[in-house]
C-alpha cells in the first residue's frame, strides 16, 4: 500500500476511535508533544502578529489559530474526514479555508508565504522517502518565502517498525543541493526528531 492510502486508512481509524478533537486522532501521543513540534516549525520566521501572511498548513491542524495567528490560513489534508471537521470548527473564520489535497497539483494554484508540514512523513511505507522529496520540492516552489517540515531521525534511540525515519544530515544536504542553498537544520529540541527550514533567500527575517 502506498503512503497516501496507508495514511488515509490509519487516520480514518484513529479519528473513528478517538474523535476529532483528540491528538490521538492524528496519531500524536499527547497534545503537548503535538503542539511543541508545531511550535518549532513556526520558528521558521515571525509568523505571529503579521496579518498579511498567508500560511499553507499541509496536513492541517488547529495550532496556528490556537496560538493567535491572525493572517490567512489555508489548511490542506489528504483525508476528507479531517477537512469536513475543520470546516465545521472554523465556519465563522473568514480568513481560513480548507481543501482535500488529491495531488500536489492542488497546491500549484495557491499563493502562500510559508508552508508548514508536521508529522506528514511519519508513517512508514515503501514510497515515504520519495513522497517526502517530491512533496517538499513542489511546495517550496509555490512558496513566496519558505517551507518548514519535520521528521523522525535515524539517530533515535528507539524505533518503531510502522514509522519512517530519515538521516537529518543526508536530508539537509539533499535539500541544499536540490531545492535551495538556504537551509537550516534543527535537532536541538527533542531526541529522535528534527526540523528543516527552507528559505527562498537570505532576506527572510529569522
Amino acid at each position: 500500500m502506498d503512503s497516501r492510502n496507508k495514511m488515509i486508512k490509519i487516520f480514518n481509524d484513529a479519528l473513528a476511535k478517538n474523535g476529532p478533537d483528540s491528538p490521538e486522532a492524528v496519531c500524536w501521543g499527547t497534545r503537548r508533544t503535538q503542539y511543541f513540534r508545531f511550535k518549532i516549525l513556526c520558528d521558521i520566521a515571525g509568523l505571529f502578529g503579521d496579518k498579511s501572511l498567508v500560511i499553507l498548513d499541509w496536513g492541517c491542524g488547529q495550532y496556528l489559530r490556537f496560538q493567535g495567528f491572525t493572517g490567512t490560513y489555508i489548511g490542506a489534508d489528504i483525508n476528507k474526514e479531517f477537512i469536513a471537521e475543520a470546516r465545521k470548527k472554523y465556519a465563522d473564520d473568514p480568513h481560513a479555508s480548507f481543501f482535500v489535497s488529491e495531488s500536489l497539483r492542488d497546491a500549484a494554484r495557491l499563493q502562500y508565504d510559508y508552508c508548514l508540514l508536521s508529522g506528514v512523513f511519519n508513517i512508514a511505507a515503501e514510497d515515504t522517502g520519495a513522497e517526502l522529496k517530491k512533496t517538499v520540492q513542489a511546495l517550496f516552489k509555490g512558496a513566496r518565502r519558505g517551507v518548514a517540515f519535520n521528521a523522525l531521525s535515524t539517530h533515535a534511540k528507539e524505533k518503531k517498525s510502522d514509522l519512517a525515519y530519515f538521516d537529518p544530515f543526508a536530508l539537509g544536504e539533499w535539500c541544499a543541493r536540490e531545492i535551495t542553498p538556504y537551509v537550516a537544520l534543527r535537532q536541538d529540541y527533542r531526541g529522535g526528531n528534527f526540523t528543516v527550514y527552507l528559505y527562498k533567500d537570505r532576506g527572510v527575517d529569522f
